[in-house]
């Protein structure tokens, strides 16, 4: 499965609303894959437990991800 979680410049993650979309996207494209690594399916869990209405959580989260997969946000 091919799926986009995110369209745009890193520095639009830095915008709550743009992160709060990622990581929704993210949930979703998760939800549609049946097989999962172990590391994929404890990313799952965790964001299945982040509050989307959580400003500070969720860009907690996202810069997570973003340190751990790709070196992290720039910051404006």
């Amino acid at each position: 499965m091919n799926a986009i979680v995110f369209s745009g410049n890193l520095n639009e993650l830095n915008e709550y609303e743009n992160q709060r979309k990622f990581l929704e996207n993210l949930i979703a494209s998760y939800s549609q894959m049946s097989d999962v690594s172990q590391k994929s399916t404890d990313a799952v869990e965790k964001l299945n437990q982040i509050n989307l209405d959580d400003s500070e959580a969720v860009q907690e989260y996202t810069n997570f991800l973003m340190q751990n997969n790709i070196g992290g946000l720039p910051r404006l």
